[in-house]
C-alpha cells in the first residue's frame, strides 16, 4: 500500500511540476545485505519509492528518520523482579540512531512542498513547518536535492540507553541478548520476522549502513533533542 501511495504522490508531483519533494525514506535492507535480510518490507518499500522518485525526475531530497525514542517505551518493560528489561537479538554494543520524531522531525511521513520564488513567501512557508530537520532541508534546498539526510540525534548503544534511563528515573535496568527464535516468540507472528531482521540490520551493517551524522547535522539551525532530554520531559518509565 505505501509503495502504491508513494508512486501516486510522485506521479502527481511530476504532473504539477512540483519543485521540491521531501520524501521520508529508508535504506533497502535486502539489497544492502545482498539478500541476507530479505523480510523488512517497511524499509524496502520506502527505498523502492525513493528510486521511483529519482527515476521520475521530480526534484527531491530524502529524509531517513532514525529509531524513534518513543518506541523504546514499548520495548523496555519491567520484568517480574521490577527491573526495566530490554531483550534483543543483538549485542549490547549495537548502535541505535535515536530521534525525537515529534520535536526534531515533525511527525509526518511524506512532505510535499512547493518552493516559492519570492523570499517573502519562502519565509512565510518556513514558519508553518514543524521539525528541525525539515526546516533545515527547506532552507538548503539546492544543495540537498538528490541526497540522503540522516535524521537522528546520535548513535546510542543499548547500554547507553539503559544507563540513561537509570540516571533519569533512578530505576534499575537490565539488557538481555536472546536468540532470534526467542525474540520472535515475544511478538505476533505477522511481524516477528520483520522485527527480528530489522534489529539484525541495526547491528550489521548498521541502520544507516555505518554512515556518520555530521553532514546531516550541519544543515540544522537548532540543537537536536538528546535521549536524556527526551526522558526528562516525558513520563516514560517514571510510573
Amino acid at each position: 500500500m505505501e509503495v502504491t501511495q508513494g508512486k501516486n504522490v510522485t506521479d502527481v508531483a511530476k504532473a504539477l511540476r512540483v519543485q521540491h519533494l521531501i520524501f521520508s525514506s529508508l535504506l533497502h535492507v535486502k539489497n544492502t545485505t545482498k539478500g541476507r535480510l530479505a523480510h523488512v518490507p517497511h524499509f524496502d518499500g520506502k527505498a523502492e519509492v525513493e528510486q521511483y522518485i529519482r527515476d521520475s525526475g521530480v526534484p527531491a531530497a530524502f529524509y531517513l528518520p532514525g529509531y524513534f525514542m518513543s518506541n523504546l517505551e514499548m520495548m523496555i518493560r519491567p520484568s517480574e523482579d521490577g527491573v526495566l528489561t530490554w531483550a534483543l537479538p543483538v549485542g549490547e554494543e549495537a548502535k541505535f540512531p535515536l530521534v525525537d520524531i515529534k520535536a526534531d522531525t515533525g511527525g509526518s511521513s511524506i512532505f510535499l512542498i512547493y518552493t516559492p520564488s519570492e523570499d517573502a513567501k519562502r519565509n512565510y512557508l518556513l514558519t508553518q513547518v514543524r521539525g528541525k530537520f525539515i526546516v533545515g532541508i527547506l532552507r538548503n534546498r539546492d544543495s540537498l536535492l538528490g541526497t540522503h539526510i540522516l535524521g537522528a540525534t546520535d548513535y546510542y548503544t543499548p547500554k547507553q540507553i539503559l544507563d540513561t534511563i537509570s540516571s533519569v528515573t533512578k530505576k534499575p535496568t537490565r539488557y538481555v541478548q536472546v536468540s532470534g527464535d526467542v525474540y520472535k516468540s515475544f511478538l505476533p507472528e505477522f511481524m516477528a520476522q520483520e522485527m527480528l531482521e530489522n534489529h539484525l540490520f541495526i547491528e550489521n551493517p548498521g541502520y544507516y549502513g555505518g554512515d556518520d551524522l555530521e553532514k546531516s547535522h550541519a544543515i540544522l539551525a537548532e540543537k537536536l533533542t538528546s535521549y536524556e532530554e527526551y526522558l526528562k520531559r516525558t513520563s516514560a518509565f517514571k510510573q
